[in-house]
């Protein structure tokens, strides 16, 4: 079993993630915000396969999360997919730097999220 770790501040979205996620087979952990995922990626608390990450949250934001965790070498190699409302080009570039595997435009439709990740997680 796959696991995730799910950060967004809006806990609707979180949920609506999760469901999904743990209805087709992945175990799924939790992040209110970067700062909160950057704890627990950088303790070891958590140790995912992959990560879904909002791109705007409070305290430390999706990409700003991508960079310390890049340079920090922490979930090197492992897939990242950003969350969000954003289409700001700066911040795609930003993510790409650090290894961003895809950019998943909210609202979010099941079927595409699942396509991607099925497509990104093969690879």
């Amino acid at each position: 079993m796959q696991k995730v770790l799910v950060m967004d501040d809006s806990k609707i979205i979180r949920v609506k993630i999760k469901d999904l996620l743990v209805s087709n087979g992945y175990e799924v952990f939790e992040a209110i915000d970067g700062q909160d995922a950057w704890e627990q990626l950088s303790s070891g608390q958590v140790d995912p396969d992959f990560l879904m990450l909002d791109v705007n949250t409070p305290r430390l934001d999706g990409v700003s999360l991508c960079e310390k965790l890049f340079e920090a070498k922490i979930c090197q190699g492992k897939p990242i997919f950003l969350v969000t409302t954003e289409s700001n080009p700066e911040l795609k570039e930003r993510a790409k730097r650090c290894g961003v595997s895809a950019w998943i435009l909210k609202p979010i439709q099941a079927d595409k999220l699942l396509f991607v990740l099925s497509k990104v997680l093969k690879s």
